[in-house]
């Protein structure tokens, strides 16, 4: 891509992409001129969305006359009266202030000629689409590569595994206990609680634990003290 200005020939893009046809249905030219500015808006940096053009032609004589305006942040213009983009396209080529930044998007041979007799580069309009897709899957691929193994497997490495599995038992035990006898047993282990050196209690954690297995360890010893905590409040309120 280059890192200056781009001018876009929106309907000669339109038919690369496959999106024109010989005949259109009552708002869908507008509908596929919306999603083609949208399709190239999503694959270029907010940069360069700030420095592109699209110029689309005025056969439409609705859009006329019609002032440039602002798309996803790419300006977007139809060409002047005459309704020829090509004649507007080259008109900016020529009023250009610094053409050697500029690409010209566009396979019409036309405004290749124009782009190169002010030293502006220019790509057809098929090889600018096949950049924007390879741009897509390249961005795509690295997002998967800085996704941690767990989140595109879904599997937790054994000793989470292992100290989650405690942690249901914990609660499994707690929701099959009827509420009497959830009381009792959450008054008996405040009585314990009160009586004997919390130390007494089994400890998630595990002296051959590493320092990851260890943290992960006490966090969920945290996490079960303050549901059961929590679930003796709510059968001694019941």
């Amino acid at each position: 891509m280059s890192p200056g200005d781009l001018l876009i020939d929106g309907y000669n893009v339109l038919h690369a992409a496959g999106l024109a046809r010989r005949s259109y249905g009552p708002g869908e030219f507008e509908k596929r001129r919306a999603n083609l500015i949208r399709m190239i808006a999503q694959q270029l940096s907010a940069r360069e969305r700030r420095r592109t053009t699209i110029v689309f032609d005025a056969s439409d004589r609705s859009v006329l006359p019609s002032p440039p305006k602002e798309v996803y942040d790419v300006l977007v213009l139809f060409a002047d009266e005459g309704g020829d983009a090509d004649a507007t396209i080259e008109r900016l080529i020529q009023e250009n202030s610094a053409p050697r930044r500029l690409c010209v998007i566009s396979s019409d041979h036309r405004l290749q000629k124009a782009a190169r007799r002010r030293r502006a580069k220019f790509l057809d309009s098929d090889v600018f689409l096949q950049r924007l897709a390879n741009r897509s899957h390249r961005e795509h691929r690295h997002r998967q590569q800085d996704e941690p193994d767990t989140k595109r497997s879904g599997h937790l490495p054994p000793a989470e595994v292992e100290a989650w599995l405690r942690v249901f038992n914990d609660l499994d035990q707690v929701k099959t206990s009827t509420p009497s006898e959830a009381s009792r047993s959450s008054k008996s282990v405040q009585h314990q609680t009160a009586s004997k050196p919390s130390p007494e209690a089994k400890p998630l954690v595990s002296p051959g634990d590493s320092p990851h297995q260890h943290e992960v360890r006490e966090h969920l010893s945290r996490e079960v003290e303050f549901w059961e905590s929590r679930i003796s409040e709510l059968w001694d309120d019941s």
